[in-house]
């Protein structure tokens, strides 16, 4: 065809039933001249979707977890809509069937149901009428954030990271210090249950104080993978400020120039070598004195006078400056405002005191055939004996 145009969805054109609405269409355009011998140049492949007649772009999205109380439902209009049907309940069948669940004729495309019960689920639905005709659209589900104790006075914030899906990353210390991703984390399989994986580009996770704190003693427990090692310089894995200046000590947990994880605040101090493997990194500061653990292994005691304890936020994958990120994954942040002792640490890195723990060779290591066997391990505290098992995949 001479023309750079092509009419599409109507008899004697391609698609001659029509476009689908809902539907995505795939198209390419190939150049021709017949007077080149290097004729056709194929071209890429484009799409477009032709909107649904059904609402769809719900938020919170289908199956969402841990949203707030106060959340307002939104929608993308269906095609053509004039006006949207909205049911909303706390029993599927129920929001499937309408009847008392009918909140009304809407015509805008937002719904706020007022304040909803700490982990309790919720099912709603949006139907579309064009005027001439009503689409039905499928019930989705969110369900709202749980009412979460303090337990422990003296742990500040607490991100098991074992949410699994969705953005939202909540404090399991309950002092309230939820997150949401900055970029796009991904979830991923953890040292225990699930972890984020951050790409070292642009993703973080940061819980941002309402005011500076300063706890004098406090200690920092975390899990790290790296995914790459010989990451640059401040590289890192958590940190507790926005910058550091001789009037605001703080830390962060990041890389050094010799592919160590090091504690690097008013001083800097190793705490043990990046791995591909997870690793334990552990700051634990009493003001005047700071002491860094590896794998629940005391490393040093560094004097760091009055110590770092200005806290602004609670960030994993993303240093203090906020211009260099970590390229890795991270697992069980633990941030108490006391000092924990070495014991204390070992039990919170085995996460389950039961299970078995401190493998050799550590988990993602490479050693020799001599180093690698024989197999050893701390038991579990109320083991009696052990079940081992050896093969090439680890399911």
């Amino acid at each position: 065809m001479a023309s750079p145009a092509q009419i599409v969805g109507f008899a004697g054109f391609p698609v001659p039933e029509g476009l689908v609405p809902g539907t995505s269409y795939y198209w390419r355009v190939d150049e021709v001249n017949d007077a080149n011998a290097a004729s056709p140049w194929k071209g890429d492949v484009w799409s477009f979707t032709v909107p649904s007649r059904k609402a769809y772009n719900a938020v919170p999205a289908d199956g969402a977890r841990f949203q707030a109380a106060d959340l307002t439902l939104s929608w993308t209009s269906g095609f053509d809509a004039k006006l949207h049907h909205l049911y909303f309940g706390d029993d599927a069948a129920e929001v499937d069937a309408g009847g008392a669940t009918y909140k009304g004729p809407l015509a805008e495309t937002t719904y706020t149901p007022g304040t909803l019960e700490s982990g309790k689920a919720y099912f709603w639905r949006v139907d579309e009428f064009d005027g001439f005709e009503t689409h039905k659209g499928d019930v989705l589900s969110f369900q709202i954030k749980p009412d979460i104790p303090i337990t422990d006075p003296d742990l500040i914030c607490w991100w098991q990271l074992d949410e699994g899906q969705g953005t939202t990353v909540l404090d399991w210390s309950g002092h309230g210090y939820d997150a949401v991703f900055t970029g796009a984390p991904q979830w991923v399989e953890g040292y225990d249950d699930t972890a984020l994986n951050f790409n070292g580009i642009s993703d973080s996770v940061i819980a941002r104080l309402e005011a500076e704190e300063t706890w004098q003693a406090y200690t920092v427990t975390v899990w790290a993978k790296a995914n790459v090692l010989w990451q640059s310089v401040n590289s890192c894995v958590f940190a507790n400020h926005i910058t550091y200046a001789t009037d605001t000590p703080s830390m962060q947990i990041s890389f050094d120039d010799n592919n160590n994880y090091q504690y690097h605040g008013s001083v800097d101090e190793i705490i043990g070598p990046a791995t591909t493997g997870w690793a334990h990194l552990a700051v634990a500061c009493d003001g005047p004195t700071t002491t860094v653990y590896y794998n629940g292994n005391l490393v040093s005691s560094v004097a760091t006078g009055a110590g770092d304890p200005v806290f602004t936020k609670f960030a994993i994958g993303i240093n203090r400056a906020e211009d260099n990120w970590f390229d890795g994954a991270v697992d069980d942040l633990r941030v108490y405002n006391k000092v924990l002792t070495q014991e204390e640490i070992q039990l919170v890195l085995r996460i389950d005191p039961l299970r078995a723990w401190n493998g050799s060779p550590a988990d993602g290591s490479t050693p020799d055939i001599d180093a690698a066997t024989p197999l050893s391990w701390s038991r579990g505290d109320s083991a009696s004996s052990h079940e081992v098992y050896l093969g090439l995949d680890k399911d």
